[in-house]
Formats: C-alpha cells, structure tokens, sequence
C-alpha cells in the first residue's frame, strides 16, 4: 500500500485529513438514510398515522441512537493513555524476583514518549501516546482501540450492522410496496433514486461492518487484540512450513464470560449499551486481578533461539529494542 503526501503535508497530517473525509463520508450517509426513512419510506408504505408505521419510525430511531452514541464515546473517549507515573504493581514485581524472573518481561519501556508501559500496550503513531491493549489505530473514528473503548467500537460495529441491515429490509419492502401499487417514479420524486442509491451503498457498508463486528466478537471472546491474533497466525503459520515447531500459549484467555467482562465491563446487563467508564491499569485487562504473571503471554522455543515476537519474556538486553 503506497501512501500519498502532498507536499508540506506530514505524514500524521494526511492520515488526519484521511479521517475527516471518512467522518463526513458517513456523516452524509447518516442523515441521508434518516431522511429517506422518515421522509419517504414510512410514509408512502405504512404512515405516521398507523402502529406499524410509529413502531419502524421508533426502532430505527433507537438503533441510530445507539450506533451514533457509540461512534461519539469511541471517537471522544480517552483509549487508554498510559500514564507517565505507571510502573508494574509492587506484588508483581517482588514475584517476579522472586521466582527470577525480570521485571522487563512485565513491561517495556517506549523510546518515543519515554516512558515504561505495560503488557499489551503499544505506541501510536498517529496519537503520539502509548496506548494500553492497544488493538488498532481507526481512522473512521479518528482515534486508536485501545482497553477504555473498545466496548464502544465494538457497539459501534454492532449496532452499525443492524441499523445497515434494518435500513435495507425497510427499502426492500418499500420497493415491493412501490410496485405493488404501480407508483410511477414521477410520482414519488428524486428521492426515489436516493433511495435506491443508498440501498446500494448501505448494503455494502453492512458486509463490512458485519465482518468487522464478527471478527471483534471472536477476538473479544478469545482476549486477543488484532496485533497479538496476526502474531499467533503469523506463528502458526510458521509452524506450518518448519520443522521446528514453536509452542505458543495465549494465557491471556480465562474463559469467554471472564474475557468478555474484561472488555464490556463486569455487569452483563450493560454490555450492550454504551455506557460506562472502563478504568484499568494496564495489569487487568485480561487476568481481572492479581494473576497477571501467570496470565502473561509466553513462547516456548523448543531449543536455544529466543523469538523477538511479543509474546516472548523479553531480557533486559532486548526489552530496549522491543519498541512500538
């Protein structure tokens, strides 16, 4: 993928221009959909004047809700900024020296904003902070994925998908109405080829966003950020073609109920709404307390040779080079 900078433009700069497209790409297609649902799909098939016609007019209404409400916390919530003060808590580091371990293999340290981070963490390049579970940059959100809203990117897929979907049902059956009754399209003006348009495109944005939200839902259930599930395919597919096998052990996963709650929060009665502060110290992401040396990833080399992947315990004379 080549990446175009004009001239006197910033790399950060272009991805940020990139952005704001893409937010007033959907934006249009937002109010676009709204109008042509209130404007011209439930009137002409069912009225404000019936039940049926009240009750598609509130569902819609509900679902763009949540899908706008989650976008907004995605967009303006802090990810998960590690904070300069953070260092590994004091019960971690004393097992560690105990049992020999080393306090590099619970945290590394960030050359660019300079400071220690946690496990899982990872430094973005766009935001210029280190992120904690750092899953992704997005640039349709204008923000990173990180452990304080990845709940809300995820709602933001889910509800995306069903209102895409619900949108499209609605203008399948409008369509079947229209030539039902033999409307003429004079009859029914230019937003009849709007509508038909967005269908187009709403259909579209469906197969994306139902994708994505899977794919985020088998991750969530398995606590793997997109960064550690390409590194365990990148292994397993290493494995595949060498003779020398890597053990890999995601220790991350506690069970889907437990991984689910370490992302959606603790109370299953809200983890489809996006409410919420998610408040985490790098540390409890995924081992939901004190187990986080047990928790943490680990590769076994069948051998000598020690992997720079991070799922590997780092040395102190690597812990330096392994930065975002």
């Amino acid at each position: 993928m080549v990446k175009v900078v004009t001239a006197g433009m910033s790399e950060e700069d272009g991805d940020f221009c990139v952005g704001v497209c893409l937010q007033v790409f959907l934006t249009t297609i937002l109010v676009t959909c709204t109008i042509c649902i209130y404007g011209t799909i439930i009137p002409i098939k069912y009225s404000y004047s019936s039940v049926s016609g009240m009750l598609h007019a509130m569902l819609f209404g509900v679902l763009i809700t949540l899908m706008v409400a989650s976008y907004l916390k995605t967009w303006l919530s802090d990810p998960g900024t590690v904070t300069r003060d953070w260092s590994p808590p004091k019960e971690i580091a004393s097992e560690l020296e105990e049992e020999g371990g080393v306090k590099s293999s619970q945290s590394q340290f960030c050359k660019r904003c300079k400071i220690q981070r946690p496990p899982r963490s990872a430094h973005c390049r766009q935001c210029g902070k280190c992120v904690l579970r750092m899953d992704h940059h997005c640039p349709w959100v204008q923000n990173c994925v990180g452990a304080a809203n990845h709940k809300f990117f995820f709602l933001f897929l889910f509800y995306g998908t069903i209102t895409s979907l619900y949108y499209s049902i609605m203008t399948f059956i409008f369509l079947a109405h229209v030539l039902e009754q033999h409307l003429m399209l004079q009859q029914l003006g230019t937003w009849m080829g709007v509508v038909l348009g967005m269908l187009i495109l709403v259909l579209v944005l469906s197969m994306m966003q139902g994708g994505l939200c899977i794919w985020n839902g088998f991750l969530i259930l398995k606590n793997q950020t997109a960064t550690e599930n390409y590194e365990l395919d990148s292994i397993a597919s290493k494995n595949r073609n060498s003779k020398k096998k890597v053990k890999v052990t995601h220790k991350y996963d506690v069970g889907w109920y437990r991984n689910t709650q370490s992302v959606m929060g603790d109370n299953p009665a809200y983890w489809l709404l996006p409410l919420g502060i998610v408040r985490t110290d790098g540390l409890s992401m995924g081992d939901l307390g004190r187990d986080a040396v047990e928790l943490q990833p680990l590769k076994e080399v069948e051998g000598t040779e020690q992997s720079s992947s991070p799922f590997a315990p780092l040395s102190p004379r690597t812990a330096d080079a392994h930065v975002a």
